[in-house]
């Protein structure tokens, strides 16, 4: 019998729920941060690609590129609504 096999070793249901909401804490805000990483680095990849290599101005690459974050994340919500629209 290992250490781990002891009842005294294991959290009891009370002690199981009581760490859910913080494990369930944990989870969105790793989502959270990773996407909000995620997409500020492909904003400033976009950005820099389109002034060293496009030769667009600074602020017209910015503007472009909010844009069409813009327009991606509106695409997703509307292909989103759609999907559980059809669900239902």
């Amino acid at each position: 019998m290992t250490p781990a096999d002891t009842p005294s070793a294991q959290p009891g249901p009370a002690r199981r729920v009581l760490l859910f909401p913080l494990a369930v804490l944990t989870v969105v805000l790793r989502a959270l941060f990773g996407s909000i990483l995620g997409i500020s680095i492909a904003t400033l990849f976009c950005t820099a690609g389109l002034v060293v290599f496009g030769g667009v101005p600074t602020d017209l690459a910015i503007t472009v590129v909010a844009l069409g974050m813009n327009a991606m994340l509106l695409s997703l919500l509307f292909l989103g609504s759609v999907a559980s629209g059809a669900q239902s």
